[in-house]
């Protein structure tokens, strides 16, 4: 493997070439910025001194955030403490390959713990522990 050159990267969607930004982040590693054309996965090509790195092509998963929905009575302002509250969150129109992570915490920033079921289609719950 060549130690010594820049990296050279392509960034292609479904529509082909994406503009990207490569800029070096020091200790070696580097930060590819791009905006996505599409919500599909994107390949991200790497060749270093001129060679190819293995693995390539790289695939980054993209979505479209902006087509995931939630609602139920979990997501409201009042709910009772120590009771479940649930809620649901549709990504199917947003794209494939995302995956969904939720964090919830509590008036004092105390993490609490939120099931999750399902694929496309995910059912949530939690408990509220404290009033807030």
């Amino acid at each position: 493997m060549s130690t010594q050159g820049d990296p050279l990267l392509m960034m292609n969607g479904p529509n082909g070439a994406v503009p990207s930004r490569l800029t070096k982040a020091g200790d070696g590693k580097y930060l590819l910025t791009f905006v996505p054309n599409a919500a599909t996965p994107h390949n991200i090509d790497v060749q270093f001194g001129d060679q190819d790195v293995g693995g390539n092509p790289f695939v980054c998963k993209v979505i479209d955030g902006g087509q995931v929905t939630a609602q139920g009575r979990g997501l409201s302002g009042l709910l009772p403490v120590d009771n479940v509250a649930d809620f649901t969150v549709d990504t199917t129109r947003a794209g494939q390959g995302g995956i969904l992570g939720i964090n919830i915490t509590s008036p004092t920033l105390q993490a609490i713990p939120c099931k999750v079921t399902g694929s496309g289609v995910y059912d949530c719950s939690y408990i509220p522990s404290e009033v807030g």
